[in-house]
């Protein structure tokens, strides 16, 4: 029982030990002295060089997105969802539904990035309230990114709903 209190006690000694160590080792070094390690060599900062940095400029302005193209978007968008739920359904719905009946419905809200080419590049599922299935909302998250829209101008993020069966 007594072994067990001087533990802290060793530990604390060694601690201090080795950092006194290091300390009067280091101190002892004079800087720029030819036995400093390599990797700390590689971190001293370059020398300065005779150009100087350009000057900042802010970037381009973007010209505001019409509400015209975020609806397109999305229409596009909600019409390639509702062509992708009978896959979503055979993958993530049917198994789950035969595995755990209850709650026989559910609905999701879908945060869809599309790129100025119209692909998918970013996905956000979420459970709405008093509709959710945990189980089939991870199975939907795991799907592959796929929907496609017609190009946006600009890169263009819409929200969807998904609601199954």
């Amino acid at each position: 029982m007594a072994s067990s209190n001087l533990i802290p006690a060793a530990i604390v000694i060694a601690g201090g030990s080795i950092g006194v160590g290091l300390y009067f080792g280091l101190a002892a070094q004079a800087p720029g002295s030819s036995n400093t390690p390599h990797a700390l060599a590689k971190l001293t900062p370059p020398a300065p060089t005779s150009s100087p940095v350009p000057p900042w400029t802010p970037p381009p302005t973007v010209a505001p997105r019409s509400a015209m193209e975020v609806k397109q978007v999305t229409a596009a968008a909600q019409a390639a969802l509702a062509e992708l739920k009978p896959k979503l359904k055979r993958a993530c719905w049917d198994p789950a539904i035969a595995e755990t009946p209850e709650p026989a419905q559910a609905r999701w809200t879908w945060d869809v990035t599309f790129d100025t080419r119209g692909v998918e590049i970013a996905r956000g599922i979420s459970d709405v309230r008093g509709l959710e299935r945990a189980d089939v909302a991870d199975c939907l998250r795991r799907q592959p990114l796929g929907m496609r829209v017609p190009a946006p101008s600009r890169t263009t993020r819409v929200t969807l709903q998904l609601e199954l069966p």
